[in-house]
């Protein structure tokens, strides 16, 4: 039962992702294991096959680093491959065994501890930084000291994954795993076939220089500076606009004489002055 946090005792099983005699490559999900936080997915660290499930899915309170099933490799023949006496494991569905088959389960869990704790450095991992829980078990199962040293990280913003500690054991090329993606062909979805002879291709866009940047921004400002011009509702007369520096006529109860003797100008000197006041 792997451990999926540093701080975890006991977890249920949720369900195998292989059968027994299924063959699996690194990486590949071989079951779920439930926490009191989440379900996380349990990885296979090597390649092999399925020999034997002993705790089935399911199975509730499995204590860390109890055995729960044997791998093998793909070159192991299961027919004659002898495996250690089965042990028992809890079932949630099963009830509360007798005292006597307790202390034999006991005592089969305990030598299986043992063994399994052979396997694995007695030493404690340290980390400066949380890790993720498969990284923090393959680290501790193999005695990696300075993981964030020693491991450069290809994760989100330079988090160590699994496959970079893989990767620096040797067990697999590249980090980033042999897995490509599979394209989705529109027949599939049920949609016809795409013509691809008649979306047009884009053009490649390139860059404008000076003299086409500064034309765009004056058409800009030309357009912005353009007023839509009114028409008149009256039609204007030259007499119409001159009217009002026109000579006033006389008006009730002033004397002709006064006004004539008034020093005014003519009526041509004022359109002469109009002119000279518009050319200046």
């Amino acid at each position: 039962m792997p451990a999926m946090s540093p701080t975890m005792e006991k977890g249920n099983l949720g369900s195998w992702k292989v059968k027994e005699g299924d063959k699996f490559s690194a990486g590949d999900v071989l079951l779920e294991v439930e926490t009191d936080k989440a379900m996380m997915d349990v990885e296979a660290d090597d390649d092999g096959v399925m020999a034997k499930i002993l705790v089935p899915s399911g199975s509730k309170d499995i204590s860390v680093n109890k055995l729960i099933a044997y791998l093998a490799e793909e070159s192991d023949d299961l027919a004659s491959l002898e495996l250690p006496k089965e042990q028992e494991s809890p079932s949630a569905t099963t009830s509360q065994s007798d005292s006597t088959e307790s202390q034999s389960t006991e005592s089969n869990s305990e030598t299986q501890n043992d063994s399994s704790s052979t396997n694995t450095p007695s030493k404690h991992v340290s980390f400066k930084h949380t890790q993720l829980p498969s990284v923090m078990r393959l680290a501790q199962q193999n005695g990696i000291h300075n993981l964030e040293d020693s491991v450069k990280g290809t994760g989100l913003h330079g988090l160590i994954t699994k496959g970079d500690l893989l990767a620096h054991l040797g067990k697999v090329k590249s980090p980033f795993g042999t897995a490509s993606g599979k394209r989705t062909k529109l027949t599939d979805m049920g949609l016809p076939p795409g013509d691809s002879a008649a979306t047009p291709k884009k053009s490649p866009l390139t860059a404008l220089t000076a003299d086409e940047e500064r034309k765009l921004i004056l058409d800009g400002l030309v357009q912005l500076t353009r007023r839509p011009t009114n028409a008149s509702t009256t039609a204007a007369s030259f007499d119409s606009i001159l009217n009002a520096y026109n000579e006033p006529k006389p008006s009730d109860g002033i004397a002709p004489e006064l006004m004539e003797t008034t020093d005014k100008p003519s009526s041509k000197a004022s359109l002469d002055r109009l002119y000279e006041d518009l050319l200046h």
